[in-house]
């Protein structure tokens, strides 16, 4: 199951996610063989990890071509340059209450007309979707709920276990994601994907943590 994943990972040519992917396998290993290389988990994660190198290695095979194209990064590209002028649009007007929560391409249809309709979407970084929907109010109102999950993760976590890590550095990787995509924000999916990361910090107790 995780290779046929892991492959699907791969099959969406996303540099970002990609990218992120291997941030969190390489810190997840290099945490794994320093503080846990004793244990008996050790047979597991080889196992991934001969895995994963086969997926990768069947994957640049089948794929090189394509591998190659989206490894060349040009700022004139379209994924690129529609960041940046998406950015800009959510600092036009209303920056204290926002377009209002799920309005943003809406307002951006009143505000730009005559676009090419798939030029319409929301702003590809969920901080600034949240600050050009609700305002500066709302992104403060964020980031403090962001701070404190992290304030009581650390307060209750004693850090002896691996998923302890595995965890927090599951959600960092998110919320990094976030800077570049608003899936996260705009889709059920990606919803599913912050809310049940950020629900996991929260939730878990000390028992649960330690035990």
């Amino acid at each position: 199951i995780y290779s046929i994943l892991l492959f699907g990972l791969f099959l969406t040519f996303s540099r970002v996610i990609i990218f992120f992917w291997a941030i969190g396998v390489s810190l997840r290993w290099l945490i794994f063989n320093k503080k846990f290389g004793h244990i008996a988990e050790n047979l597991s994660l080889k196992s991934l990890t001969i895995a994963t190198f086969m997926i990768l290695i069947l994957f640049l095979v089948l794929f090189w071509p394509q591998v190659l194209a989206r490894l060349d990064i040009s700022p004139y590209e379209e994924a690129v340059s529609l960041r940046g002028f998406y950015n800009k649009v959510a600092f036009f007007e209303k920056p204290f209450w926002g377009v209002g929560i799920g309005n943003f391409v809406n307002w951006f249809k009143e505000i730009s007309p005559g676009l090419t309709q798939n030029f319409y979407q929301p702003i590809h970084n969920i901080y600034l979707l949240i600050f050009s929907e609700t305002g500066i109010l709302g992104l403060m109102t964020f980031l403090l709920f962001l701070i404190f999950i992290f304030k009581e993760y650390f307060k209750k976590v004693e850090f002896n276990r691996l998923f302890h890590y595995s965890l927090i550095i599951l959600f960092l990787l998110v919320l990094f994601l976030g800077l570049f995509d608003h899936f996260l924000w705009t889709l059920q999916q990606g919803q599913i994907i912050f809310w049940l990361t950020a629900g996991l910090l929260a939730a878990l107790s000390p028992r649960s943590l330690t035990g």
